[in-house]
């Protein structure tokens, strides 16, 4: 089936009160959001009318979150924009303070959102293959 890897990255990522469910049948991603199309009470019901089918997407730990970046700073070249991103991830609020820093690089943001999205991509494959979902990517 056909799944769209962007959709389970995104739910990986989202630490809202929102949830987001595989349905199994058809490879759909369903947040319980109304922005999405189905309100959140129409994917309840449906999840608890039949819950083999639906698989709950939990957010990855935010230190997963963290080691990305911290990948991504240990693949840079040496310089200043290297060493103002390794000294956000290592103060206080590392997730907006690095996000913060990016601004005054825009190549490096630009490279950072590439890399940042190989990475999801990878942890929504990975997501996948853990539960047992054989699947094709969408994108």
């Amino acid at each position: 089936m056909k799944i769209d890897l962007g959709m389970v990255a995104e739910a990986l990522e989202d630490h809202s009160e929102m949830e987001w469910y595989l349905d199994r049948t058809t490879g759909e991603v369903l947040p319980t959001s109304a922005d999405f199309g189905a309100t959140p009470e129409e994917i309840m019901m449906q999840i608890e009318t039949d819950p083999d089918r639906f698989l709950l997407i939990d957010p990855m730990d935010s230190r997963d979150g963290h080691r990305i970046m911290q990948a991504y700073v240990n693949d840079m070249l040496e310089g200043e924009a290297s060493r103002r991103l390794a000294q956000a991830l290592s103060g206080r609020k590392p997730f907006a303070s690095f996000k913060q820093a990016l601004f005054a690089y825009p190549g490096e943001r630009d490279a950072w959102f590439e890399f940042h999205n190989e990475h999801m991509l990878e942890a929504a494959r990975e997501f996948l293959g853990s539960n047992e979902i054989e699947f094709e990517e969408e994108r």
